[in-house]
């Protein structure tokens, strides 16, 4: 299979390896793996992160047509050397070193104070942080959760460019596309009233002559029919989170 290399088709098929995943349960057990945050798993796969790699992940990675994303050899050498929860490895350089995409996927949600100055909690914030030295041909891709609280994605745009334009931060940092896929957080189904808004925040951080600049992939994908499609499905998905 030719392997995809669009970061857009890199979104959808994210979006559809978790629709897949999500829809292998019934309501009532999915509604329950969602808002525990927890997996009962069968065999080695135990953990929501280890659903979340084995049974997102790994499909994601056939589907893109990457051939030994889910080998032993290559998991050892994410976890032990890169020290990244996932990675899809360029499989034409010799015992595939080079990364096409680095993944992390965090649960905790990253929060700022009301000023948008301070960190309360740094949640993917550290998982963002960790993989910009990270050299990859595609894009580092980062997966978390947040309550998408009004005006609160203005305050963490600033300070994620705040933390690209550091000098410090530029002495080491790649200039690759970074990633940023946030699902929506328990809290925020649960209060928001318009099924059509339970979806994806899908974020992409661009070099630019004068520094980063930040795009909603989710907006630019509104023309592609399988977005689309696979987008409806996930609104239906999260409906059915919601708390009784």
């Amino acid at each position: 299979m030719e392997r995809k290399s669009n970061i857009n088709e890199f979104v959808v098929a994210y979006l559809t390896c978790w629709t897949d995943a999500m829809k292998s349960f019934g309501d009532a057990e999915r509604k329950k793996l969602y808002r525990s945050g927890s997996y009962e798993g069968e065999d080695d796969c135990k953990g929501w992160t280890d659903f979340h790699l084995k049974k997102i992940l790994y499909p994601l990675a056939e589907k893109m047509g990457y051939k030994t994303a889910s080998d032993k050899g290559n998991r050892s050498r994410t976890r032990d050397y890169y020290r990244i929860d996932y990675a899809l490895y360029n499989e034409q350089i010799p015992y595939h070193w080079g990364l096409d995409y680095a993944v992390e996927h965090e649960n905790t949600a990253f929060r700022l104070t009301e000023d948008g100055k301070s960190v309360l909690r740094g949640g993917w914030l550290n998982e963002f942080v960790k993989l910009l030295p990270l050299n990859c041909s595609k894009a580092r891709v980062i997966i978390g959760y947040d309550s998408f609280d009004e005006n609160d994605w203005e305050n963490k745009r600033e300070y994620l460019l705040g933390v690209l334009a550091n000098r410090a931060v530029r002495e080491t940092l790649v200039e690759k596309p970074i990633l940023l896929i946030l699902a929506p957080s328990c809290e925020f189904i649960d209060k928001e009233q318009d099924k059509d808004n339970l979806f994806f925040r899908i974020k992409l951080f661009t070099k630019v002559q004068n520094g980063w600049e930040v795009g909603n992939i989710d907006e630019l994908l509104v023309g592609n029919t399988a977005f689309r499609n696979i987008r409806d499905e996930v609104c239906d998905i999260f409906s059915k989170v919601r708390k009784d």
